[in-house]
């Protein structure tokens, strides 16, 4: 694919603006590359007006939005893309069934990318026909940070999470569904607890065997268990995870951390910050904390954020981080049985151990894990569709 005409790049709403800070780095990515962008903002008054004109006055390579924003406009009952015949990628960073309505909205020109290899093979499954790619996550850092990372002796914050949190049992006794739904939701949950390498789909799958049923029973109509049991999953792994570490000097930075009960002593917390804020502590962190065990063959991009801001990552170990990353060596690496208190503890105590981990780490991600580097991917993966059409 020659690249004589722009990328069209979409923003929407987000929560604690993390998609829009993603569209502006591949919007820098792509202008590294020396590929014009545009970025249309829909939440923005005039957004439609300024599409209309930059679509008459601009020649684009395809447009491209996270989870999916800006696929679903038409013209007179027709697909803008296919219309025009521009590809449109949506870039998804959660398990399709977080997002089945926009799956389900089908188009010729359609080109749709996960995190995670699980889930390619999930949206193929149930949403056939369409071009789905694996795309890793791409890190992100604070400019000043990453380009001057402040030694980690002279960080002030040992251990650092960020992620909001709900005590599980609360989140189960406020979802409004029947009796039966909440025990299944909790049985599929459970069935992940039970370990590393179990997603959702397994889960679900073990447990409509024992109702004497089969994967071909694994239909949409069970997404919605589905997702509030991956979100009972997440909250429940956030749980024993921190309060295994409470112990530590550990910092969580979020929603929600006054209902966890049980902690050994006081958690320093912090609220809610931007995604721009949370690269700035990151930059004074000394291991940056990733729970996302719900990634089996991917990675969350917190891994990569903590390596480009200097700090050592420290995340579940998954199918690809295994193959891309050395444990103890580029990060700290665990399992949900490993003791992660004390391997922290112990490296806490070897502050050139953990300036040695943060520096490989740095490398590596400098040298594969970019945005710069998951745009080319993004060419390369519209230039296959093209090629295939």
């Amino acid at each position: 694919m020659e690249h004589n005409g722009k990328v069209l790049l979409f923003k929407g709403e987000s929560q604690y603006d993390v998609l829009r800070f993603f569209t502006d780095e591949l919007d820098r990515a792509f202008r590294a590359l020396r590929i014009p962008t545009v970025v249309i903002d829909l939440l923005e008054p005039d957004a439609l007006s300024r599409l209309q004109r930059e679509l008459q006055e601009s020649r684009f390579l395809f447009a491209l939005g996270f989870n999916g924003v800006g696929q679903e406009l038409r013209i007179q009952g027709e697909s803008l893309y296919d219309m025009i015949r521009l590809p449109f990628v949506a870039f998804y960073v959660d398990h399709p069934i977080h997002h089945d309505s926009r799956l389900r909205y089908a188009f010729r020109y359609q080109v749709v990318s996960f995190v995670d290899q699980d889930l390619v093979d999930f949206a193929n499954a149930h949403y056939p026909g369409k071009f789905v790619v694996f795309i890793p996550h791409g890190g992100s850092a604070d400019p000043d940070v990453r380009d001057n990372p402040v030694p980690i002796h002279k960080r002030s914050v040992p251990i650092l999470f960020a992620g909001s949190f709900q005590d599980p049992d609360a989140f189960l006794q406020s979802v409004n569904a029947p009796e039966g739904a909440l025990r299944q939701i909790k049985s599929i949950a459970e069935i992940m607890l039970s370990g590393d390498h179990v997603n959702i789909r397994k889960a679900t799958v073990t447990f409509l065997q024992t109702l004497g049923m089969g994967e071909e029973d694994l239909t949409p109509d069970l997404f919605p268990i589905m997702r509030l049991a991956e979100l009972y999953f997440r909250f429940e792994c956030r749980k024993r995870l921190i309060l295994s570490l409470s112990n530590l000097p550990v910092t969580v930075c979020g929603n929600g951390w006054e209902q966890l009960k049980g902690a050994k002593k006081p958690l320093n917390s912090l609220p809610a910050k931007s995604f721009a804020e949370t690269l700035r502590l990151a930059g004074d962190a000394k291991i940056f904390l990733s729970i996302a065990p719900f990634f089996r063959q991917g990675g969350h991009e917190r891994v990569f954020s903590a390596m480009l801001s200097g700090a050592v990552a420290a995340a579940d170990r998954s199918g690809y981080l295994d193959r891309i990353l050395s444990p103890g060596i580029h990060y700290i690496g665990y399992r949900s049985t490993d003791p992660l208190g004390d391997l922290l503890a112990a490296v806490l105590e070897d502050p050139d151990k953990l300036q040695e981990i943060a520096s490989e780490g740095r490398k590596q991600a400098e040298a594969n894990h970019t945005w710069t580097h998951r745009a080319v991917a993004i060419l390369g993966a519209v230039k296959e569709f093209l090629h295939r059409l």
